[in-house]
């Protein structure tokens, strides 16, 4: 039997992102939203931190705008509402497409659209994808203001979901984001990244008679465009045995590296750093912190086979290997823990393989090459999670074959 350790906490760490406290904490749900709560209470501003207002107030200069932005993309926001008034950190999958030269659709923005119903934190039916214009020119894209998401009932009351965007507003005590209905969702494209650049956007139910609650608040929104697949098996304390999942990533090469973000389906809150050595076809991920959680810096450490513990080490090594879609990264088991040799906080992971949708030989082909058709490639589907689905029943699915992943909805 595998053994787990975990780090005893008197008491909740002050400013958690997170709900559960540590000592009970479930890595593989980690990232999972919880169900959102309504807030009879009104609308009001919301001062920003420190962090917020750097984030929000920093331009980046348009590096490469796309012809196009339609594909799958991983989204994550910092979620505020009266429950967690420091914010919780989220993560959705966000599909674009492109119903014209101009006009897309999306799909999943903050867990939001069509074919979420069913395993939604929203409370909400009649959910709809978003409109969106785009302008290839300057990476610019934009919604209709006040846009229409869903419907809501409590109490015998029925109700209209919106989105209520923010501006940036600065007051003698500091930056606050005010909500207007005359703002329209903006976002930025540049290359395989995607901006939020409204500072702010409540999801809010409105009655007929113009009264307003609301779900919370949304910050620091940004997408990132999926560019591979993270299979592995992890243990499951349940069962005691190893149980085979995986998960979108986003990637980069970096200084002839390759960053590989929302490893194990953690998120972004830091990119796990793999050094390349071309010659040995080999990477290693060296003391490499993963996440923040409640405080704790969690790092990726080596794990034995024949303990399930962490080894002493700090270095997780890979081999470079390749398959019909490009390049992938096989990794020795690992798991996370709160400092090198310190406390395991997850069980042993093996048959890690990471799967790039692109040859780490050529830098550029993870921004050009991705969505290259190829339609002799075996067809693969799933979930919104990332989880791969051998047979897919009736629903809403993530269709990839070869370098091209699509959103599909399936009717039998």
């Amino acid at each position: 039997m595998k053994k787990i350790s975990t780090l005893i906490v008197a008491a909740a760490v002050a400013g958690c992102a997170f709900a559960s406290p540590l000592a009970s904490m479930k890595v593989d749900n980690l990232k999972t939203p919880e169900k959102k709560v309504l807030t009879v209470s009104p609308m009001k501003d919301v001062k920003l931190t420190d962090a917020a207002v750097g984030s929000v107030k920093k331009s980046k200069a348009v590096v490469k705008a796309p012809a196009s932005v339609e594909g799958l993309y991983l989204m994550t926001d910092l979620w505020i509402d009266e429950q967690y008034p420091n914010g919780t950190p989220e993560m959705w999958t966000v599909i674009l497409e492109q119903t014209s030269a101009t006009e897309y659709t999306m799909n999943g923005f903050l867990g939001l659209g069509e074919g979420n119903s069913e395993n939604s934190v929203w409370p909400f039916s009649n959910m709809t994808d978003l409109n969106l214009t785009y302008n290839p020119a300057t990476g610019k894209m934009t919604t209709e203001a006040y846009p229409k998401v869903g419907e809501f009932e409590s109490d015998g009351v029925k109700m209209d979901i919106h989105l209520y965007c923010c501006a940036l507003e600065e007051r003698p005590d500091g930056m606050y984001i005010v909500p207007s209905k005359d703002i329209a969702l903006e976002l930025q494209a540049n290359g395989t990244h995607i901006e939020v650049t409204t500072p702010g956007v409540y999801v809010v139910a409105e009655t007929a008679d113009g009264k307003l609650a609301n779900f919370g608040v949304a910050q620091l929104m940004s997408m990132d465009l999926v560019n591979g697949v993270m299979a592995y098996a992890r243990f499951d304390e349940d069962t005691a045995d190893y149980v085979n999942t995986s998960c979108f990533i986003y990637s980069e090469v970096v200084d002839g590296n390759v960053v590989v973000k929302n490893f194990a389906d953690f998120g972004f809150d830091n990119g796990v750093t793999f050094v390349v050595d071309n010659d040995k076809k080999t990477v290693t991920a060296d003391n490499q912190l993963v996440l923040v959680y409640q405080g704790y810096n969690l790092y990726l450490l080596p794990f034995s086979d024949q303990t399930g513990e962490p080894t002493g080490g700090t270095v997780v090594n890979g081999t470079i290997g390749s398959n019909e879609y490009g390049s992938t990264l096989v990794l020795e088991p690992w798991g996370l823990a709160t400092a090198p040799n310190g406390i395991a906080l997850t069980y042993e992971n093996i048959n890690t393989e990471i799967a790039l949708f692109y040859d780490l030989n050529d830098a550029n082909s993870a921004i050009d090459n991705i969505a290259a058709d190829d339609a002799n490639a075996p067809v693969e589907y799933f979930n919104l999670q990332g989880v791969k689905v051998q047979n897919p029943e009736n629903g809403l699915y993530i269709k990839r074959q070869g370098k091209t992943v699509e959103k599909v909805v399936i009717r039998k």
